[in-house]
């Protein structure tokens, strides 16, 4: 019989490496006979970049390292701000009616600190308007939130400038906000280790050097596996190793395209851009090369790279501020499995019976489904756009046809 005790996981694994490893032997050292479900980014990254592999091959990654589950985050939810990256992803996990606590990256992992200022952030009325004066004797929305939160507590708050942290309480924030009854089980975590790895992974396939290097840093148990699909997916869809490369020209040819057809007025209602943006967006597409030039000229100390990256994003595939509006105030979740083992099936069978949210297959993607709709289509726009390459019928893409992997 399996284990009723299940623990949650909100992650992006591109590429799934040893420090996901770590946390995973961490969880089980912890829960000994608990299960592992992942809610997991799909083809675009939260900020705004496409994965290294696609979603149904890194969920595959995922179970083969020893997850029992991968449910997708969808696309509105990966590629936004932290706030709302942490609302979906908490969001599906207590939908899902089987979860016990989520687990997650700190750099402090100091629980009641992070607690503390979570209650501040989702509670405390004098708030707005410490940040509004903060912002006012001319400090970033980011400086003056900080400002405000140590005021109110009376210490300082150092975990506002780590992104692990910053991340962390978004998730308590999520869980405060929907009265979640989810356990919180940080794990320290040092900044920048989870991004010097994925770096030097794909340093490692952009070079070739697998058996010399990337044996320090992805899991033995799906090194094969990765150089598998490698070999298989870069070479032939790019003719290069650099995937991700190829996949900045694709989007920044098509974001100029449409500049072209439909001017910089159309950029004005597409989400994460306001108050001028577009004028800056579209300055810089017209003068820079490439997406690289782009993103460092767009970018400053007001919009940061991530912030440009999914705007532009947002701008190519057509996601409007209204439009995220109501998908929030909505709550449309549904949980669609990517990956799962034996395990991960039988709790698939419990959340069907128990769970607050619909489970879905790639049947339900199509827009049979009103109330899921405004959500779904945009994760079938997105891999539509993640696949979009010469070769390749638009027809029945992977998002109708792909099954999850059973492992």
């Amino acid at each position: 019989m399996i284990s009723s005790d299940v623990t949650g996981i909100i992650a992006e694994y591109n590429f799934f490496h040893n420090g996901h490893a770590k946390q995973l032997s961490i969880i089980k050292e912890r829960y000994e006979n608990t299960k592992v479900v992942a809610v997991m980014s799909g083809n675009f990254t939260q900020r705004g970049e496409a994965a290294f592999l696609n979603k149904w091959k890194r969920a595959e990654l995922a179970v083969r390292a020893g997850v029992d589950l991968v449910i997708e985050l969808p696309f509105v939810y990966a590629t936004s701000s932290a706030e709302i990256f942490a609302s979906g992803g908490v969001g599906i996990l207590e939908g899902l009616g089987i979860v016990d606590r989520i687990c997650f990256g700190s750099e402090t992992a100091r629980t009641r600190n992070l607690t503390e200022i979570a209650e501040v952030l989702c509670e405390d009325t004098r708030l707005d308007a410490y940040i509004k004066r903060n912002m006012d004797a001319g400090n970033s929305f980011a400086a003056a939130r900080q400002a405000a939160v140590e005021e109110i507590l009376g210490r300082e708050t150092p975990e506002l400038k780590n992104p692990n942290d910053i991340l962390a309480i978004e998730y308590i924030k999520a869980l405060m906000r929907r009265h979640g009854e989810m356990e919180i089980f940080p794990i320290a975590r040092r900044t920048g280790d989870h991004l010097a790895t994925a770096s030097e992974i794909r340093n490692c396939v952009k070079n070739g050097t697998f058996d010399d290097d990337m044996t320090k840093l992805v899991p033995a148990k799906v090194i094969e596996h990765l150089k598998a699909f490698v070999s298989a997916e870069y070479s032939k869809r790019t003719g290069t190793c650099d995937m991700i490369k190829a996949m900045d020209d694709k989007l920044f040819l098509l974001a100029r395209f449409k500049l072209i057809t439909e001017g910089a007025l159309s950029m004005r209602d597409i989400y994460e851009v306001s108050e001028g943006l577009e004028n800056r967006l579209s300055d810089f597409l017209k003068k820079s090369i490439d997406m690289e030039e782009f993103v460092q000229g767009a970018s400053s100390k007001r919009y940061t790279k991530a912030r440009i990256r999914r705007a532009l994003l947002f701008y190519i595939i057509g996601l409007r501020r209204d439009e995220i509006k109501k998908i929030i105030e909505n709550d449309i979740l549904y949980a669609r499995p990517l990956a799962f083992n034996e395990d991960g099936a039988k709790l698939l069978k419990r959340i069907r019976k128990t769970g607050k949210i619909r489970v879905v297959g790639q049947k339900k993607c199509e827009n049979e489904d009103e109330k899921l709709f405004p959500v779904t289509k945009y994760d079938i726009l997105a891999t539509e756009l993640y696949e979009l390459e010469p070769g390749r019928g638009l027809y029945k893409t992977m998002e109708y046809m792909q099954k999850p992997f059973v492992g």
